[in-house]
């Protein structure tokens, strides 16, 4: 690798430091900067809040939530600072055993909807498909239901889950029995086999007579097996010397019917030709009878 020369490393070197430190400068800037727009979004947003709570119903007060990292995350707050209305800021309202309600800042209220899960994820309340109404009344009571049909929806999961894992449990515990069974039947074959030979040593070794006809018994396979070889190879023989002489006849029969056919067209031809001589013949004899006429 070639090595930058000293004085040029030395302006790199002093350069770099620069842009780090004007780098760290402008991070600092930038940084400053959104502590200041989260600061001032806010603050706007918590008066806009407490301009809110003199348009709802006093007992609904205490349940607001003020907090706006609820809403929100920072990026959002400085969006809806420098783009975005102050009433696309809808105060949320967390009230035990209801839904979540929502103001939409002037007169109107929706609530959370419930939805099961039997299409796949866990039973959630949210705000989709909700629709706003001027009635707050009619709101928590719809917000009751909900929560209601949540709790519900919770409880029949929690109850599939529990037997999906009864149903799980139950086929591993079948599956671990057969298992069992089939590794006790392995070790019960085996067992039978080494009892088995055991008993055909043990009955070798106080038989030896029957050691001998055992070999001759051997022999006598190894024998018939060698001769079933012998066999098997003659029948080949056979077969191929048979398969031959039927090609052969069949091409003497080839050369025969070509031999026949060849006289015959032969013979044709020589019948044709003594017409044709005849024909001549008698066409010169007329010819000759027609000039001695004249």
């Amino acid at each position: 690798m070639k090595k930058v020369p000293s004085n040029i490393e030395k302006v790199i070197q002093v350069k770099s430091v620069a842009m780090q430190a004007e780098r760290a400068e402008k991070d600092e800037k930038e940084a400053t900067h959104r502590r200041e727009q989260l600061a001032t979004g806010r603050e706007k947003i918590a008066k806009l809040f407490e301009e809110f709570k003199a348009k709802v119903p006093n007992y609904l007060h205490f349940y607001m939530v003020t907090e706006v990292e609820q809403y929100w995350t920072e990026d959002r707050i400085i969006q809806i600072l420098e783009y975005h209305h102050p009433f696309e800021c809808h105060p949320v309202f967390n009230i035990p055993g209801l839904s979540l309600i929502k103001f939409d800042g002037t007169s109107d209220w929706m609530c959370q909807n419930a939805y099961d899960s039997e299409w796949g994820g866990s039973p959630v309340m949210t705000f989709n498909n909700s629709h706003w109404y001027a009635d707050v009344e009619y709101v928590l009571v719809q917000a009751r239901i909900a929560w209601l049909q949540h709790q519900e929806n919770v409880s029949k999961e929690a109850e599939r889950n529990a037997q999906t894992a009864r149903d799980c449990a139950m086929k591993d515990a079948r599956e671990a029995i057969e298992f069992a069974k089939f590794q006790a039947e392995e070790v019960r074959e085996q067992a039978e086999k080494h009892r088995q030979h055991d008993e055909l040593v043990k009955f070798l070794d106080e038989n030896p007579e029957a050691v001998y006809l055992l070999k001759t018994f051997v022999q006598i396979q190894a024998n018939r097996g060698r001769h079933q070889d012998a066999i098997e190879r003659v029948h080949e023989m056979m077969e191929n010397a048979e398969y031959a002489s039927e090609r052969r006849a069949e091409l003497y029969r080839r050369e025969l019917q070509d031999a026949e056919q060849r006289v015959q067209r032969e013979t044709e031809e020589r019948q044709r030709a003594e017409w044709e001589a005849e024909d001549a013949n008698k066409a010169l004899k007329k010819a000759k009878d027609e000039a001695n006429q004249f």
